[in-house]
């Protein structure tokens, strides 16, 4: 089993990070990584599987909304073989966007492949592109993964190592939940971090994942709503920040009234001491009004003229 700390140098070393997403309950004692990780469901069907035949000079697959590529390098397979990529439900630990299971399952690879995503941002909210890893899931449906991966953020794609056919999905190493949400004027939300104790960056070997655990609230900093720190006072049209507890947790209030700027933005820096390094958590935050309050009359409060709802 890794320490925080190990976990978080390795993961710094290959990339400076920034990224968001729920609740401070108490911390909970942290648990132990079990040896061959923690099992989930198997994902269901998520969309229609698409098949191609490739042989030992190599070749490509690609799902039809072009999401996913699997590229099959020339000496990876010893005879044609039908290469399929089916779309699946995410059920790894801290998955993000869909699961895919590539078949034909179980099969080993002589070259490694690799596994090309478009993400979107919904599918980095409360995280970051550096901060993504890649799960596979095993016979006895447990996960292992590793991060490290090859992000070209401009072109929004990450790219991940397949040696064996398996089923593969992507989750979040580090984030903050909420990642995003509509929130209505006055409106308390719960803000916490939570880190992938599994998670390994050389992935040599793979990691056992279990459920995503909190950071504790020493791990974390510099809180900041739209860049402003509101921990010691409240602003009528940002809201207000609190820190309660011992987790890495904050509880956002939201200002009584909707304000023209009405889109919030939560952040809080992950402290790697070891390596001198932080990684940046964004929560996106709407305020909306209530259904019932929706096409009042809007208020102008101020010289400034800023308009509420």
């Amino acid at each position: 089993m890794k320490t925080l700390k190990l976990i978080c140098c390795m993961l710094v070393a290959g990339c400076m990070l920034y990224a968001c997403q729920q609740g401070e309950p108490a911390l909970q004692p942290e648990p132990q990584v079990p040896a061959g990780g923690t099992p989930t469901d198997t994902g269901k069907p998520a969309g229609e599987p698409v098949q191609k035949r490739i042989g030992p000079a190599g070749g490509t697959i690609s799902t039809p909304d072009h999401v996913i590529t699997l590229v099959i390098p020339a000496g990876a397979l010893s005879a044609d073989t039908l290469i399929s990529v089916q779309p699946v439900e995410n059920k790894a630990w801290g998955g993000t966007g869909l699961g895919y299971e590539l078949g034909p399952k179980n099969l080993e690879l002589s070259k490694v492949a690799t596994l090309i995503w478009h993400y979107t941002d919904a599918d980095i909210a409360g995280s970051a592109p550096g901060a993504l890893g890649i799960g596979y899931q095993q016979s006895d449906r447990s996960w292992k993964g590793q991060g490290k991966l090859l992000v070209d953020q401009a072109g929004k794609t990450v790219t991940a190592p397949v040696t064996k056919m398996l089923p593969v999905a992507f989750y979040k190493a580090y984030f903050m939940e909420p990642g995003q949400r509509s929130v209505w004027p006055g409106e308390q939300v719960p803000l916490t971090v939570f880190y992938q104790k599994g998670h390994a960056d050389d992935g040599i070997p793979l990691e056992p994942l279990i459920e995503p655990v909190k950071l504790k609230k020493e791990d974390v900093k510099n809180w900041r709503v739209n860049g402003v720190d509101l921990t010691n006072h409240a602003d009528p049209l940002l809201g207000t920040l609190s820190i309660p507890g011992d987790g890495a947790a904050a509880i956002y209030q939201a200002p009584a009234r909707v304000p023209l700027l009405n889109h919030m933005t939560v952040s809080v820096a992950v402290v790697f001491r070891q390596v001198n390094a932080e990684l940046t958590l964004f929560s996106n935050l709407k305020i909306e009004a209530h259904a019932g309050l929706k096409g009042t009359n809007p208020v102008r409060l101020g010289v400034q003229g800023l308009l509420f709802w």
